[in-house]
């Protein structure tokens, strides 16, 4: 391109100015100026055509972009009849993106292979074996699990060694902490676990303060105040779980006739349903099953059709067709929250909202050990995430829901067995005041 060299423009107006020229022009005659003019207007009609033509196909575009945009929907997470689409995983991933909520009880965060790696030597066998329980989802009730954790930590005592240049009140303390920091990772703790664990805490102060003044006394050697510490330890662990997991009095809120719907499968439900058998109480039950994967549920159902109790096994959904004349629901539950809302499996919420619609009583039987200081008001801090049926992962996907306390009729106190202690029945909303005495 030779820079010298004018533009179309310029040369338009070049060719208007002498135009201009020759109509100006006093040589030219009238008829000459007449012809000029037209072929002036004919070219300025020409010209206003071709802008028009050019808006004209500009506009169509921008409409043409317009509504391809507008076409471009949102990808939907399920198709029609429930099946999910191709682009399902994306949607999720967006809506975990969107939702980024706070979790106070975070996933696990160690793999089969990290425990294998980093902690296995470490740590005492029984504690990894257990930890491999807890990775897998073996152990998923709240009781059992913090009975295992026990078990496990007794196992650990009973062959605990110390070379006499440690301080005992010092080196015990820290391995009990490696363990609850390991099993921690595995799974998350719940109320009742960390209550467990700063009970062995209080107690092994108090057994070395025993064991300090009567070893003093009697002059006992290093190797015999060891093993007077782990005696006492072990036994002090015992009677914790004896008093307050397994040997917690039970009392059976079933009456002859009722018809009893409970959820999933728990320790301590198990226990009064079983109780309550026991004692000749004929009563028909309705266990509903969180799903497919629910295999507790099941292996619960087994063992009560066993007994020749009139019994029904349902799907959530299916559970107000089924269940039309109960007279009770009887949940267990992971924690008792300070507040008086229950933190149980995901589903509890929505039966103890649909019975509270129906005017039937919602009764909770939990053991004292689980009864928490903290005040929680919705699942989303302080819940498990589990997978998904694609396998991914998402904030909105909790194992765990709680449910209002203006949804439960009555909370059955599971205290441990003493003469000094008696089995209450309080409702939820004073639950403020029942935690601070146990």
């Amino acid at each position: 391109m030779d820079p010298n060299k004018p533009t179309e423009e310029e040369l338009k107006k070049i060719k208007e100015e002498k135009k201009n020229e020759l109509l100006n022009n006093k040589d030219l005659s009238k008829e000459e100026k007449q012809k000029l003019r037209k072929l002036k207007k004919a070219e300025d009609k020409k010209r206003k055509k071709e802008l028009a033509k050019k808006k004209a196909q500009e506009k169509k575009q921008d409409e043409k972009q317009g509504k391809k945009e507008k076409n471009k929907k949102e990808p939907k997470a399920m198709g029609d009849f429930g099946k999910p689409k191709k682009n399902t995983p994306a949607r999720r991933e967006r809506i975990d993106s969107t939702y980024d909520l706070p979790s106070g009880m975070d996933n696990v965060t160690v793999t089969i292979d990290e425990i294998m790696n980093e902690y296995y030597g470490k740590l005492h066998s029984e504690v990894i074996n257990l930890g491999l329980k807890l990775v897998s989802e073996k152990i998923d009730d709240a009781s059992l699990r913090c009975l295992a954790i026990l078990r496990a930590i007794i196992k650990f005592v009973k062959d605990y060694q110390l070379d006499e240049r440690k301080r005992i009140e010092e080196d015990f303390p820290k391995r009990i902490k490696q363990i609850a920091d390991f099993l921690k990772r595995c799974k998350p703790f719940t109320a009742g676990i960390e209550f467990a664990i700063e009970q062995i805490h209080a107690s092994f102060n108090n057994v070395f303060k025993q064991t300090e003044e009567e070893a003093r006394t009697n002059k006992y050697s290093f190797e015999k105040k060891l093993e007077l510490i782990k005696d006492s330890m072990v036994e002090e662990i015992k009677t914790f779980a004896k008093m307050r997991i397994i040997g917690a009095e039970v009392i059976s809120q079933i009456k002859p006739n009722d018809v009893v719907v409970t959820y999933g499968s728990n320790h301590t439900i198990k226990r009064v349903l079983q109780t309550s058998i026991e004692k000749g109480i004929n009563f028909s039950l309705i266990i509903v099953s969180q799903g497919k994967e629910d295999i507790e549920s099941f292996e619960l159902a087994e063992v009560l059709s066993k007994t020749g109790i009139d019994l029904v096994f349902c799907q959530l959904n299916s559970l107000p067709l089924v269940g039309r004349k109960i007279s009770k629901v009887l949940f267990g539950g992971t924690s008792m929250m300070n507040n008086g809302y229950l933190l149980s499996k995901a589903g509890t919420a929505s039966i103890a909202c649909w019975a509270k619609s129906k005017m039937v009583p919602v009764i909770v039987c939990i053991e004292s050990f689980k009864f928490s200081t903290k005040a929680v008001v919705h699942s989303l801090v302080t819940s498990e995430i589990k997978d998904g049926e694609d396998g991914v992962k998402s904030k909105l996907n909790n194992k765990y829901d709680i449910t209002p306390s203006k949804f439960i009729d009555m909370v059955v106190w599971m205290v441990p067995y003493s003469p000094l202690c008696e089995i209450g029945c309080f409702p939820a909303v004073s639950m403020s005041i029942i935690s601070g005495h146990t």
